[in-house]
């Protein structure tokens, strides 16, 4: 989980950089819901324009519209295509359509610099001015606008404003999320469970646990996505996350972990864990042996038997979550570089083994059941990574904000479960095969 957080038209492939040394340069990743086809007017000098020239947001006739794309970053750079005027501010109009089966209220991301107009089917819905400086990218306007959008197509205006060849724009549709081909929609349940975190999957009963962040029990879901008991198991301490072994679930508490014995659906052992501040994930190795992520300690636990010690801690493990024990040594989730990096149980080195860069919250981390992994990025990114650290999005619901936190996969069965933390929804994909 991120413990951070407890206080449509047209698509755009859009850049994505890694920074390890010892992977190849990482695929160009999907951006859902970015609106990449454009007309733009050409540029006219704002003091030059007469006010009857354009009527309520629509461009009059005879314009030599111009159709442009976006950047790989995303933005139409309007000084690209456009040529702004000597001195003083231009205008440029760019328009676009949105086609929807079924009238609705939509947000809408708007990025620009300088100042822009919005209209959406002749009428101005948004304006919006930066005050900081031109040319400066961290300076861009930055909003959120709700289009009521009609049944058919619309059609969207930006009157976009600029002084300098730093002039750009981009807007996406929030709503929208990107699945990969091989990644097919089952079932959801949402606004039914308290801040789901966490799913193990019990292949005896073929059912499954999730942990209640927001309410502190622990659900019992069918494959089918039915509720079979949704408070089935109470009275913990905040549970994050969930794993089966040897016939008894495990549930991480903030300081501790809680054995439930399966058949009494009860709580029936603490282990304690001195020291620790806030145990985030588990993964326990074939003798029993428990590993425990502390994200607030930033280091991770080894539990054997009684025992509680620190395995590896500092620097290398800043802000860990996701952990994955395999026969020599775990494979950990690290929020303050972005990173999966494998730690050698024997020297407890720790090496980077993926890297997704800063900003990304790495939650879930769970083996593809052959030499290849799938984890995610707390904000709303799955990945898959085969053995080599070659990465390809699965997922990505930052739009919508529909969080990715420590989900499940059964390999047998393709079928990938994703609790959405504070979303309070529970969705089930299909995987099939990956390139």
């Amino acid at each position: 989980m991120n413990p951070l957080r407890l206080h449509a038209t047209a698509a755009i492939f859009a850049a994505f950089a890694i920074s390890s040394s010892a992977q190849p340069a990482a695929p160009v990743e999907p951006i859902p819901g970015i609106i990449s086809e454009w007309s733009l007017s050409p540029a006219t000098r704002l003091s030059n324009l007469a006010a009857e020239r354009f009527l309520d947001g629509r461009p009059a006739a005879g314009i030599d519209w111009l159709p442009v794309k976006n950047e790989p970053s995303g933005f139409v750079e309007v000084a690209r295509h456009r040529k702004p005027a000597a001195q003083g501010t231009s205008l440029v109009w760019a328009r676009t359509a949105i086609s929807i089966s079924k009238s609705e209220s939509r947000p809408f991301s708007l990025n620009y610099t300088g100042e822009v107009s919005v209209y959406l089917n002749g009428q101005i819905v948004f304006h919006g001015r930066n005050p900081r400086q031109p040319g400066d990218p961290a300076g861009r306007g930055n909003d959120t606008v709700y289009l009521p959008l009609a049944t058919g197509e619309n059609e969207l205006v930006l009157s976009s404003y600029g002084t300098t060849a730093a002039w750009d724009f981009m807007v996406r549709d929030l709503t929208s999320i990107y699945c990969h081909p091989a990644l097919q929609p089952v079932w959801e349940i949402a606004g039914r469970l308290a801040a789901p975190e966490s799913v193990a999957y019990d292949p005896g009963r073929r059912v499954l646990y999730v942990s209640n962040f927001g309410d502190g029990s622990i659900s019992k879901i069918g494959l089918d996505g039915a509720i079979l008991a949704q408070g089935w198991v109470t009275g913990f301490k905040a549970p994050t996350g969930l794993k089966f072994f040897n016939g008894r679930l495990f549930a991480v508490e903030r300081q501790g972990i809680a054995e439930i014995d399966l058949d009494k659906a009860e709580i029936v052992r603490r282990h304690p864990v001195p020291g620790a501040i806030f145990i985030n994930d588990l993964s326990i190795a074939e003798d029993g042996t428990i590993y425990l992520t502390d994200t607030f300690r930033n280091c991770v636990f080894k539990l054997s038997g009684e025992k509680a010690e620190i395995l590896i801690e500092g620097s290398s493990v800043n802000n860990p979550n996701g952990i994955l024990v395999e026969r020599t040594r775990l494979i950990v989730g690290i929020t303050s570089d972005g990173t999966l990096k494998a730690v050698d149980l024997a020297t407890k080195q720790a090496s980077i083994f993926v890297t997704l860069g800063p900003g990304a919250n790495m939650d879930g981390l769970v083996s593809d059941g052959k030499d290849g992994y799938l984890f995610s990025d707390y904000f709303g990114r799955i990945y898959h990574a085969d053995s080599t650290g070659r990465r390809i999005l699965l997922l990505d619901r930052r739009g919508p904000q529909q969080g990715t936190a420590d989900f499940e996969f059964i390999p047998e069965t393709g079928l990938l479960v994703v609790p959405s933390l504070y979303d309070n929804r529970l969705s089930a994909f299909q995987l099939g095969a990956l390139p």
